[in-house]
C-alpha cells in the first residue's frame, strides 16, 4: 500500500507565480508560512496544475488563508557545482480559500473575550 496524503494550512508569502508551460497546461507555484508551536512556523512550496492552478493565480494574493491537500514531493537534482540537492513541495490537489480576517472579525473575537462590563477576562 502506498500512502502520500497531506494536509496543510497557513498563509501565503507572496503572490502565487503563474506560467503556461508546454502542452497548454498552467502551473501556479506559491509558499505558505505554516505557525505551529511558539515562535515556530515552516515554510512549505505548493505547486498547482490545471484548473486548481487557474483559479489560484486568479484570486490568491500575499496573506491570503488557504488550507492546501495534496502530495509530498521531494525531487533530487544537482547544482551547478554537481553537489546533490532536495526540494521539497507539496503537490496539491485540492486548495481550500480561507476569509479573510477584516477589523470586524478582529473585533468580534475580542469581544467574546470580555464580560458584560466591558473589561477583559483574564483568562
Amino acid at each position: 500500500m502506498r500512502l502520500n496524503s497531506i494536509v496543510i494550512g497557513g498563509n501565503l508569502c507572496a503572490d502565487p507565480e503563474s506560467k503556461d508551460v508546454t502542452g497548454g497546461h498552467v502551473l501556479t507555484t506559491f509558499r505558505i508560512a505554516n505557525n505551529h508551536g511558539q515562535d515556530k512556523v515552516s515554510f512549505i512550496n505548493v505547486e498547482c496544475w490545471g484548473k486548481t492552478a487557474e483559479t489560484c493565480r486568479q484570486y490568491l494574493e500575499k496573506g491570503s488563508g488557504v488550507i492546501v491537500q495534496g502530495e509530498m514531493i521531494v525531487d533530487t537534482y544537482k547544482d551547478k557545482e554537481g553537489n546533490n540537492r532536495n526540494k521539497a513541495f507539496v503537490k496539491a490537489f485540492k486548495v481550500e480559500f480561507l476569509p479573510r480576517r477584516t477589523e470586524r472579525d478582529t473585533h468580534t473575537s475580542r469581544s467574546q473575550t470580555s464580560d458584560q462590563s466591558g473589561e477583559e477576562v483574564p483568562f
